[in-house]
């Protein structure tokens, strides 16, 4: 069952309970591209207790006018008690999804999934992927052919519609052929509207919620369903800014030590598994965060300040790193490329004595302080000297 907020899928299978449509909202009122950033990087403060996380993220959908999906593998009704602080929008919804076990969120094509972690962060790969492979495809298509494949549509369905049904007519539309649509399992969805997006694209939204992909033939306009295969090699190139390089180098370094980055310009290209491309696209996600903005005079609370718990046991410094800067908390190491630095990425990290709420100012060298010569924690960030 696949659910959305307000402007699209609330999704629902029949057997999880009774429908819930929501309102039908006219398409214009969707914020994309600059304006949807604008909404969601204005800070609020998010406070609930035991509320269903389908009506928080409904909530927050109607006031920032924007597409939030929520799997179908996610319970609608799981209890959400959070209490965030001042925080741009689009960090209430990081918040809202690590708080429901195993879950995370992507924004991809101007929309926010929320879903089983390693699913959703494979969403972007997997529409890369495609746009990779489609250009085989016009050798064998005319002019026009081709740009019916690469068109991009409104996405949207009526009350117990079929996932199935949705991709054959989808494909349909595009001159695709769906090698073996049965490979979608019989389900029942709600009324719901997406975002404007190709055929490959819708199909990886759709497909997601299923675990499959779609797999483009060699030469003709055809696709087959398969399953995931997040081990897969795949090669893709990114484009980052001279002033981004560094930052993407070391966050990459502290996750992916055995796999360097190798740079043409302000280009890299990577032969990768699924996931590891995920952690690059996390990366830049993050990079590319827009600035917020307050809704009242106040500005973000300062890292020295603000409070930090973590309950879990052992973890290596790299991958705290990591978790860290998906919430928007950045933590540097001086001299990157030093052998100490990259020696400081793999200790592990006993996490035992966090499980209470503590200012960044105590937090943080409780946490790194065995393990490095200096923490030093700034207003915006904090850094390690190994």
């Amino acid at each position: 069952m696949l659910r959305s907020m307000v402007f699209i899928l609330l999704t629902v299978s029949v057997a999880c309970g009774p429908f819930e449509p929501l309102a039908a909202q006219q398409e214009s009122a969707i914020r994309t591209g600059k304006a949807r950033e604008k909404a969601m990087s204005t800070q609020v403060n998010w406070s609930v207790s035991n509320s269903p996380v389908q009506d928080q993220l409904r909530l927050l959908s109607e006031q920032t006018q924007t597409v939030i999906v929520l799997d179908r593998r996610i319970d609608p009704g799981f209890p959400l008690s959070l209490d965030t602080g001042f925080v741009p929008r689009w960090q209430v919804v990081q918040k809202i999804s690590a708080a429901i076990p195993s879950a995370g969120a992507v924004d991809v094509a101007d929309m926010t999934l929320v879903g089983p972690y390693q699913s959703v962060r494979r969403i972007p790969v997997l529409m890369a992927v495609c746009d990779d492979t489609l250009p085989r495809w016009k050798k064998s298509l005319s002019n026009d052919e081709y740009r019916k494949v690469t068109q991009v549509s409104a996405r949207e369905w009526p009350m117990l519609a079929e996932p199935r049904q949705l991709l054959v007519d989808a494909a349909r539309a595009a001159g695709v052929t769906i090698r073996n649509p049965e490979a979608v399992p019989h389900d029942l969805w709600d009324e719901g509207r997406l975002t404007r997006l190709s055929f490959l694209d819708f199909s990886c939204v759709v497909l997601a919620q299923f675990d499959l992909q779609p797999v483009l033939d060699e030469s003709k306009a055809t696709i087959s369903l398969e399953p995931v295969d997040a081990t897969a090699k795949i090669t893709h190139k990114y484009s980052i800014t001279a002033a981004d390089k560094p930052r993407v180098a070391q966050a990459w370094q502290a996750l992916h030590p055995d796999l360097a980055l190798r740079w043409t310009g302000n280009s890299t290209t990577i032969t990768a598994s699924v996931d590891q491309h995920a952690d690059m696209m996390e990366i830049l996600s993050f990079l590319n965060r827009p600035a917020t903005s307050a809704d009242s005079g106040g500005s973000q609370e300062s890292l020295r300040t603000r409070k930090f718990q973590l309950k879990a046991s052992r973890t290596t410094v790299a991958d705290l790193i990591q978790f860290f800067a998906n919430n928007s908390v950045r933590i540097e190491i001086a001299n990157p490329e030093s052998p100490e630095a990259k020696a400081l990425l793999r200790k592990l990290v006993d996490l035992g004595s966090l499980t209470e709420k503590m200012p960044g100012r105590e937090f943080f060298p409780a946490l790194f302080g065995d393990h490095v010569r200096e923490v030093n924690v700034q207003d915006d960030r904090v850094i390690l000297t190994p």
